[in-house]
């Protein structure tokens, strides 16, 4: 019986021990709060600095206005705006136990260190071409953001107000951002930011509406990405440039429906069957005035397809904003994939010539024969004998 008991006490003891722990570690900070600044462009707490931002592009229209298509042309000159956020905070485990306040100022030596590295000419752009969502004093040349009390970052926005008839200028232009003093620690690390480069860009799109849109052309089309990528070299030490672009199928229910083949910066006639998926999009006609298809990547259990879109480090996702222009025959299309990476591909038509360079490897695409026996079941350029 004693020996139950004691037992018992035992275990009650190690509980009332837990639970004070428990009870101990609650609010507790385990790390030192000191304010930090970063940048949205980056989440890595490492990096300082980021160059050649894409801050706007301008989009002109060619208009159809006859069945000739005859078109005229509309340029958009009106300003627009960039935000670059920068966001202020605290480290540590706990959101701030009372409002911490940050004053920030331009951070010059870090601008002219920049200019030393990069060989470049970078200058704060002028007053008039920025506003802030944050008070700024022109005499001290300081901003003042709050770190509310139970939160842990606040942001500071810079408005940069885009001229298109200016657009060069941007390229040279940075925002050195560096806090100075708080009534918190200061961590003498992350305590500065540069953003610089900004960049203006013109693309051109085609409205069609109230006429037909003429199809995609069917055939090969250059890839800068292809081009780029030496893993696309060949047997024979060419470069494997090329993806090719065909109609789903010629019935009426796969009108304004095609295949990309060839993801991303891989080549199809050299890792067309790869082990991590087929190197294949589907794109769908979305918006028939402007040419305004959907890029859609085939998912894992796709009845319809033998294998799904190539995800070797992450699933790539649908995008909207790919456009192709039957006047120049280039075709935009926009990459992403799951973590939010973006970029933009031009493919631009070759010729109609279908044929698939052999490239010895098991992965390669070979002949589009070998890609109907494998389960694919809709229209495809079948191989010639001599393929």
């Amino acid at each position: 019986m004693k020996k139950i008991i004691s037992v018992f006490a035992i275990v009650s003891l190690i509980l009332v021990f837990i639970g004070c722990d428990e009870e101990n570690y609650q609010d507790k900070e385990y790390y030192k709060q000191e304010v930090y600044i970063l940048n949205n462009l980056s989440t890595s707490s490492k990096t300082r600095s980021i160059l050649n931002v894409d801050a706007y592009t301008y989009v002109d229209t060619l208009k159809v206005i006859s069945v000739d298509y005859d078109t005229e042309f509309v340029k958009v000159t009106n300003d627009t705006v960039y935000t670059l956020n920068f966001k202020v905070g605290i480290g540590g485990s706990l959101p701030a136990h009372e409002d911490v306040t940050v004053k920030l100022t331009w951070d010059t030596v870090l601008l002219e260190e920049a200019n030393i590295l990069g060989n470049s000419d970078l200058v704060l752009p002028d007053a008039s071409l920025w506003t802030t969502n944050v008070d700024f004093d022109p005499v001290t040349k300081e901003f003042e953001v709050i770190i509310p009390k139970g939160r842990s970052v606040t942001a500071l926005n810079i408005n940069l107000k885009i001229i298109r008839d200016e657009k060069d200028l941007y390229k040279n232009y940075a925002f050195p951002l560096k806090v100075v003093s708080s009534n918190h620690p200061i961590n003498k690390l992350y305590d500065n930011y540069l953003v610089s480069n900004f960049t203006i860009s013109e693309t051109q799109m085609t409205n069609f509406s109230g006429f037909d849109l003429p199809p995609i052309k069917m055939g090969r089309y250059h890839s800068p990405l292809l081009s780029g990528n030496a893993e696309n070299t060949g047997t024979d030490g060419e470069r494997l440039s090329d993806k090719f672009i065909l109609p789903l199928g010629d019935a009426a229910e796969y009108e304004g429906k095609y295949m990309v083949f060839g993801w991303a910066i891989w080549s199809w006639e050299k890792f067309g069957f790869f082990s991590l998926g087929w190197m294949y999009t589907q794109l769908n006609l979305i918006d028939e005035n402007s040419g305004q298809y959907e890029l859609v990547p085939v998912i894992q259990g796709d009845a319809l397809f033998p294998a799904r879109t190539f995800n070797h480090s992450t699933q790539p996702e649908t995008t909207e904003d790919n456009f192709y222009d039957p006047f120049t025959k280039e075709l935009k299309i926009v990459h992403r994939n799951a973590i939010g990476s973006e970029y933009i591909e031009i493919l631009k038509y070759k010729n109609d010539d279908m044929t698939l360079k052999a490239t010895g490897l098991p992965s390669g695409g070979k002949n589009w024969e070998i890609l109907r026996s494998k389960g694919y079941q809709y229209w495809l350029p079948i191989a010639s004998e001599n393929e």
